[in-house]
């Protein structure tokens, strides 16, 4: 859910339910988690962006172990048809951990993601299809410890 305030300042607040499933079926946990995001346009080009998020639902999940809020600040660049973005993200209980990706347009349906992350250490992949309002991304990341997973996401750009 967003908003604009006037024609350079945008905030949102979002809600977001994850399912991670480990291994071959062996365990499945959910988690809901909130966020709330301020941008500001700086130029044609330049966004500037503050995000503070938390979990404050979950059900028992290893994997987790922190629901205290994260805060992250972050630049975005888009032009035309590239998208980058670098952020640093930082909880009370961990080092910052900074943060890029690129989103590339090769045309005005489809679309290559890439990035990567320090804490932990990961690096990502994807592509994508638009029509018209929606996109539908199919994602794959490597993590130093949890190794490859897949990602499919359908959104609506609304």
């Amino acid at each position: 859910l967003g908003r604009s305030f006037g024609s350079d300042w945008y905030g949102a607040v979002a809600l977001n339910y994850g399912l991670t499933r480990i291994g071959n079926g062996e365990s499945s946990n959910g988690t809901v988690n909130a966020d709330a995001s301020i941008r500001f346009k700086a130029g044609d080009e330049i966004e500037l962006g503050f995000q503070a998020k938390g979990i404050f639902a979950q059900e028992k999940n290893p994997m987790i172990t922190t629901s205290a809020p994260v805060v992250s600040m972050g630049v975005v660049y888009h032009p035309t048809k590239v998208h980058v973005s670098c952020s640093i993200e930082k909880s009370p209980e961990f080092r910052p951990s900074f943060t890029t990706a690129v989103r590339y347009h090769l045309t005005e349906k489809l679309i290559v993601l890439s990035g990567f992350s320090t804490v932990p250490a990961q690096a990502g992949f994807g592509f994508g299809i638009k029509i018209r309002k929606w996109e539908f991304i199919c994602a794959g990341s490597v993590h130093n410890m949890l190794g490859i997973s897949r990602n499919i996401s359908i959104n609506l750009m609304i």
